[in-house]
C-alpha cells in the first residue's frame, strides 16, 4: 500500500511539472513597464474632476508595455511623437491650454530602447480612448491595433 501511495505521489508530481510548471514560467517571463510620453500641466483641475479646485501642476501622460512570450504589447500609446516638434499641429490650442511638454527623450522609440526594444518588436497596440492623437501614434506600429472605444479613427483589426 505504501508503495502504491508513493507511485501515485510520483505520478501526481510529474503531472504537475508537465502541466503547471510551464504556466508558472510563462507568467514569470511576463513583465509590465510604465513609461511617460511627456506631461501636461498648468490647467484647471476642474477639467478632469467635477468641483476640482486650483490647477494641475504636473501630470504624466503614460503608456505601458507588456512583454510576454507570445509577443509585446503597447497599451495606451500616450502622446504622439510628432508633438515634440509641432504640438499645436496635433493638439491645436489644447497644447498650450493643457501645458503639453514633450522632449526627444519622451518619444516612444527612446522609451522602448530603455528596455531593449524597438517599435518593430511590438506585436499589439491597444489604445483605451483612440482619438486622432493616439490613432496617429498607433500607426507607428505595424501590427493589429485594438481599441476599447474609437472616437475619430476606424478600427483596424482585433477585438474592440
Amino acid at each position: 500500500m505504501k508503495q502504491l501511495v508513493r507511485i501515485f505521489g510520483l505520478v501526481l508530481a510529474l503531472t504537475w511539472l508537465i502541466a503547471v510548471a510551464p504556466l508558472v514560467q510563462a507568467q514569470q517571463n511576463t513583465k509590465l513597464y510604465v513609461f511617460t510620453s511627456g506631461s501636461l500641466g498648468g490647467f484647471p483641475k476642474s477639467a478632469l474632476q467635477i468641483g476640482g479646485q486650483g490647477n494641475v501642476d504636473w501630470a504624466p501622460v503614460s503608456f505601458y508595455v507588456i512583454t510576454t512570450p507570445k509577443g509585446n504589447i503597447i497599451f495606451d500609446t500616450g502622446n504622439n511623437d510628432k508633438t515634440i516638434t509641432d504640438p499645436e499641429g496635433w493638439w491645436g490650442p489644447l497644447a498650450k491650454g493643457f501645458g503639453l511638454k514633450m522632449t526627444k527623450d519622451d518619444a516612444i522609440p527612446a522609451q522602448l530602447a530603455k528596455i531593449g526594444l524597438k517599435t518593430d518588436d511590438i506585436k499589439y497596440s491597444w489604445s483605451v480612448t483612440c482619438t486622432s492623437i493616439t490613432a496617429a501614434t498607433s500607426r507607428s506600429f505595424r501590427m493589429p491595433r485594438w481599441s476599447s472605444r474609437t472616437t475619430s479613427s476606424r478600427r483596424r483589426g482585433g477585438p474592440t
